[in-house]
């Protein structure tokens, strides 16, 4: 295991969240450094991009967009576009429709494989899908409305939507429309205040969680 605590001559603060381009190439968010680096296979740094407290991170399939969910003050999902050399721009921030706040604390971002965004708002606990645009879709509350706190976020080849719930220590499995599947795992399976989540590349998903383990889990037929 190797252990990073710095990028380049940057010490790491607080970072939060993590994705990676096909060739390597990482994002990385610092909530309280304020910034998104790019960074090389070798953790190096290639760029970096002033925000204030990017939490979740993610990258849209064409690795076109980056969207940066804020906490802090800033209660918005920001975008930004990564044009053919490689030059990253803001281009939209979400953050209210018709006048009204959409997020609370938006915590972790998802993309669907058609450009929708997925995000996980904490107090109240909601998930939110959203379009390309930032429009609201639908939402998602859990079954009776009694979603726990949500930690993690993540979206598989059919675009159904995995949700970690910390609280009620399970994974929800959410359709593309914002309804509830079934629960992909639960206490009974070992799972403890989850946190993290993803699917690799044989279908499997893998969870952290509270005591500083990763489970996986078979998810997808190989």
């Amino acid at each position: 295991m190797k252990k990073i605590t710095s990028v380049s001559d940057t010490q790491l603060k607080h970072p939060r969240g993590i994705c990676h381009f096909p060739d390597g190439r990482m994002v990385l968010s610092d909530t309280h450094n304020n910034k998104l680096f790019i960074l090389s296979p070798q953790w190096e740094v290639q760029q970096t991009v002033d925000v204030n407290n990017p939490c979740g991170v993610a990258l849209n399939n064409s690795c076109t967009k980056i969207a940066v969910a804020q906490v802090g003050g800033e209660k918005s999902v920001s975008v930004f576009s990564i044009d053919i050399k490689g030059k990253i721009t803001l281009t939209d921030v979400i953050k209210n429709k018709d006048g009204e706040q959409l997020f609370n604390v938006p915590y972790k971002v998802a993309y669907m494989s058609n450009g929708c965004l997925v995000v996980s708002d904490i107090s109240p606990n909601k998930l939110h899908i959203q379009t390309p645009s930032g429009d609201p879709l639908y939402q998602y509350t859990g079954p009776d409305n009694k979603l726990g706190d949500i930690r993690g976020v993540c979206v598989d080849a059919y675009d159904n939507i995995l949700v970690t719930d910390y609280d009620n220590d399970c994974i929800h499995l959410v359709s593309p429309d914002g309804k509830f599947i079934q629960y992909i795992a639960t206490q009974a399976d070992g799972l403890y205040r989850p946190w993290g989540c993803t699917i690799n590349q044989d279908g499997d998903l893998a969870v952290t969680d509270l005591r500083r383990k990763v489970k996986v889990f078979q998810y997808l037929e190989k």
